[in-house]
């Protein structure tokens, strides 16, 4: 009987646990797409329209090359679109620790996948 309790509680915690899990989702994006974008919410419509975003970070872990870069506004600037015609296809970016003072809640993490 023991064994039973044990074997039914170790069930339902992992069913529990796989269901509270967030998975973040791979968004598709072409370079092109990328660089013909001019902010943030360009790329993640998403994003609340009414909310300024103040910082956010992007993030690239290859194993050529591993850089995050912290940006003050949802601009995408030259550099993020120099480093984004770099990239192959199924390399993989970050779009991180989106930060606003907007009281609508939205999802502040996002990955992005050349294709």
């Amino acid at each position: 009987m023991k064994y039973w309790v044990i074997l039914l509680f170790s069930f339902f915690s992992i069913t529990i646990f796989s269901q509270t899990v967030v998975r973040t989702e791979k968004n598709k994006i072409t370079i092109s797409d990328f660089t013909s974008k001019k902010t943030l919410q360009d790329i993640i419509p998403s994003l609340p329209k009414n909310c300024p975003i103040s910082e956010y970070q992007f993030a690239i872990d290859s194993p050529q090359l591993k850089k995050t870069i912290t940006l003050k506004s949802d601009m995408i600037t030259a550099d993020l679109k120099s480093i984004v015609k770099e990239m192959k296809a199924g390399q993989t970016f970050y779009i991180e620790k989106i930060k606003s003072d907007c009281k609508t809640p939205f999802k502040n993490n996002h990955i992005f996948v050349i294709f």
